[in-house]
């Protein structure tokens, strides 16, 4: 918003709302597969009544140096409430986190609920959006250098740890990994088509868009890393004023869960909650948005097009 202080541009995390998530911001997320399942199937309740929902969390990163003038002087976090307070303004989301918190607190009160919205079946979208350099793919990737798990690698940890307690049902995971760089999309884990724009396409039963990128089978966490290390080395990068290394695209990691009840066990609940399941999660680290060129010195061959029509 105008009156923001330089320290409110940070990623803000933004998810569609599932009931893997308590009303205090906590995550309910402890429990079993087993636990969740037999849960719902006694309450009666549809784990979906709240798809669809987008949930704000706010990431306050610590004031930037670089940035002349820059102050967080008349700012108040309230964390527990939600609340942003700087002069006389006061700002409310479903999550806000001090500079002070780490990957870890974040993906525990966002992206935990998320991912156990899609291992029971339902679709959503984590995505980072903020300034370059606030902190976006720092919390979206991490730092696997430093050993700093980001949101992506706590998720996939989470998915397979459900996988492995799950007695009742197998799965399977695919992953796909593309970036939009000036409105082309590019598959990231074809380094021999790397140069190749994917097209857009319609899907013939109305469901939607899609892009024919290549799809990987994965079976447990290295692997995923190692898609997501290889990934990584052909993003679209440039240094700015901001940071160095900026990230120039927009990243789509997808994640495609399919799941089938196991043949030995005795099914539970309604055929609704023993057919085929099959979920999209999407994790995304947007480029900087916002920009301006007397702010981030990129040179103009970086510069972004601000447009996320092909961002669908």
């Amino acid at each position: 918003g105008g009156g923001l202080p330089d320290a409110l541009h940070p990623p803000a995390v933004s998810t569609p709302d599932s009931k893997g998530s308590d009303g205090d911001g906590k995550s309910s997320d402890g429990d079993s597969p087993e636990k969740l399942r037999m849960r719902s199937a006694d309450s009666g309740d549809d784990e979906a009544d709240t798809a669809g929902y987008l949930r704000v969390g706010v990431r306050v990163r610590p004031v930037d140096p670089k940035r002349g003038g820059a102050t967080d002087e008349g700012l108040a976090i309230n964390g527990k409430k939600g609340l942003i307070t700087f002069k006389d303004n006061k700002y409310k989301f479903a999550h806000v986190f001090s500079e002070g918190e780490d990957n870890g607190t974040i993906y525990e009160q966002v992206g935990r609920p998320l991912v156990s919205a899609a291992m029971m079946g339902y679709n959503g979208t984590l995505f980072a959006y903020g300034q370059t350099g606030s902190g976006k793919t720092y919390t979206m990737v991490g730092d696997r250098k430093e050993s700093v798990p980001g949101v992506m690698t706590l998720g996939t940890e989470q998915m397979f740890k459900w996988i492995e307690d799950d007695t009742y049902r197998d799965y399977m995971v695919r992953v796909s990994y593309m970036e939009i760089y000036n409105e082309r999309v590019r598959d990231l884990l074809n380094p021999s088509a790397v140069g190749e724009e994917l097209k857009v396409r319609e899907d013939k039963g109305g469901r939607g868009f899609y892009v024919e990128c290549q799809e990987v089978v994965v079976q447990n966490e290295d692997q995923i890393y190692a898609m997501l290390d290889a990934g990584n080395e052909l993003r679209t990068v440039g240094a700015t004023d901001m940071n160095a290394q900026s990230s120039r695209s927009h990243a789509i990691f997808r994640l495609v869960v399919e799941s089938v009840v196991k043949k030995d066990v005795e099914q539970v609940g309604t055929a609704e909650d023993n057919a085929f399941r099959q979920s999209y999660l999407n994790l995304v680290d947007l480029a900087g948005s916002g920009e301006r060129t007397k702010d981030t010195g990129a040179p103009g061959s970086h510069l972004l097009n601000l447009s996320l029509s092909c961002l669908s």
